[in-house]
């Protein structure tokens, strides 16, 4: 048992209270399966980039726990709208702090409300474009260790689900690059998914989440299990589009290195 502010928190009762609310969702369903090991991994994600940064034990417990929680929207959302894309349904990140905190649904898993706000407006920010303004440090902290989880995550859940078959793709040679997605990429900057057209803007949208990282020990992660060389290698590209993609591993794997230098 861990003591967050003299009141008992249980990692093992808030993966027992996770596993009871995903029990109410079809846990054969291969969506449902998906983001529930997203889920665990995550959590577990925060937890080594609390460590690693050198936060408390507290706060360490706390990013724990928002990360077993930035999604538990998703659940619902699949169930009522049968599809995972915010721009179809909802925002799953709102929909979700809504869930906890409106419903009360928070309660199940921290008994103390100290920390509700903290835990809110991280998960609010874990999918934004950017972090929202006037969050004080702890607010802000957590938000960028979740954002970073995630991002990690999902270049793990990319490349184990096969890119072509995440990104539903059937025509791969002829998909494009859009200029200005690929010009963004080079100059180092995120890549709106409002502004993706095709399977490649895509991947490239995928690859440009390194540029929006926020701690030392996320490149390292990016380092040790080369995800770029990775992504690029599975993508079966023709059209004129190979020497653009090369020249992306180029630029992504030289900003790692340069951000991941002091490791």
């Amino acid at each position: 048992m861990y003591k967050v502010n003299m009141k008992t928190f249980s990692i093992e009762e808030a993966e027992k209270e996770f596993s009871k609310y995903t029990d109410n969702y079809n846990n054969e369903n291969p969506l449902i399966k998906l983001k529930i090991d997203h889920t665990y991994r995550v959590a577990c994600m925060s937890k080594y980039i609390a460590e690693q940064i050198g936060m408390d034990q507290e706060n360490v417990e706390l990013a724990w726990l928002i990360g077993l929680l930035h999604d538990i929207g998703r659940f619902e959302q699949l169930k009522r709208y049968n599809t995972f894309h915010d721009s179809k349904s909802l925002d799953h990140a709102m929909f979700g702090s809504e869930l906890l905190f409106n419903e009360g649904l928070i309660r199940n898993y921290i008994e103390d409300d100290k920390y509700d706000i903290v835990i809110k407006k991280a998960i609010e920010n874990h999918n934004k474009y950017s972090i929202e303004e006037g969050l004080n440090e702890q607010e802000l902290l957590h938000s960028r260790i979740i954002r970073d989880a995630d991002k990690l995550d999902i270049y793990y859940t990319v490349l184990d689900t096969g890119v072509k078959t995440f990104y539903n793709s059937n025509d791969v040679d002829d998909s494009k690059m859009t200029e200005k997605i690929y010009t963004d990429f080079m100059n180092y900057k995120s890549i709106s998914n409002k502004e993706t057209k095709t399977y490649l803007d895509r991947c490239l949208l995928t690859m440009a989440l390194i540029f929006d990282l926020n701690f030392d020990c996320s490149y390292k992660v990016m380092l040790e299990k080369d995800y770029i060389n990775q992504f690029i290698d599975t993508i079966d590209c023709k059209n004129g589009n190979y020497e653009k993609l090369e020249e992306v591993r180029n630029c992504a794997n030289g900003y790692i290195l340069r951000k991941s230098k002091n490791l």
